[in-house]
């Protein structure tokens, strides 16, 4: 792992919120949750979450949907840090949305930091 700025601090929780819209319209779309695919790789070993320990195989997370009736179209994914899940690291978070019939599929690396914006890179879906 790269020394410098921008790990995160051991026991952090690390929250990812996505807000899928329409886009004709910039309105939210609720309903995504089975279209969300989210992965988390932890830069210093590559190994990927799996919802309860780091392994080495890349396992897909389920996201929630914050409020289908007041917010639509935002989802969050939170990777708690209690129990050592999270250390001092780097952690990269990959996002794919596809919904053919709803949202066109597109996939993002989510380069999430402390105290930098989070940086988007738009991937060619896999």
């Amino acid at each position: 792992m790269a020394e410098g700025p921008h790990i995160w601090n051991i026991g952090d929780d690390i929250v990812l919120e996505l807000f899928v819209a329409n886009p004709n319209t910039g309105l939210g779309i609720s309903g995504q949750t089975g279209f969300i695919e989210v992965t988390v790789r932890r830069d210093s070993d590559t190994k990927y979450w799996s919802g309860g320990s780091w392994e080495a195989a890349k396992t897909l997370l389920t996201v929630t949907e914050m409020d289908a009736t007041n917010e639509p179209g935002r989802y969050t994914y939170t990777l708690n840090g209690t129990g050592g899940n999270v250390q001092a690291d780097r952690y990269v978070f990959h996002v794919k949305v596809d919904n053919p019939g709803t949202v066109e599929g597109s996939s993002y690396e989510v380069h999430v930091s402390r105290e930098q914006d989070v940086k988007l890179y738009e991937a060619a879906p896999a």
